[in-house]
């Protein structure tokens, strides 16, 4: 069975950096200007994440580990 991540904590973690909260602000504007809308899902977000950290995930082993999102099943909460 694959570990899991709820998709709150996914999202809580993914743009707890203001590096990366700009650079998708950055995003959305730049296609909101050339296209005239954005649309994202947290899938999207999380499919195209580099890596997962064991720490937000359901079964928090805490030991450093890092998974690929192939690894990780996202889930509803």
């Amino acid at each position: 069975m694959k570990n899991q991540v709820t998709k709150s904590r996914f999202l809580s973690w993914y743009f707890s950096d203001s590096g990366d909260v700009q650079a998708m602000a950055n995003k959305v504007i730049s296609s909101l200007r050339d296209k005239g809308e954005f649309i994202i899902t947290t899938h999207d977000l999380f499919d195209r994440c580099g890596s997962i950290p064991e720490y937000i995930c359901v079964d928090d082993n805490d030991g450093g580990n890092e998974y690929d999102p192939s690894e990780v099943e996202l889930i509803n909460g």
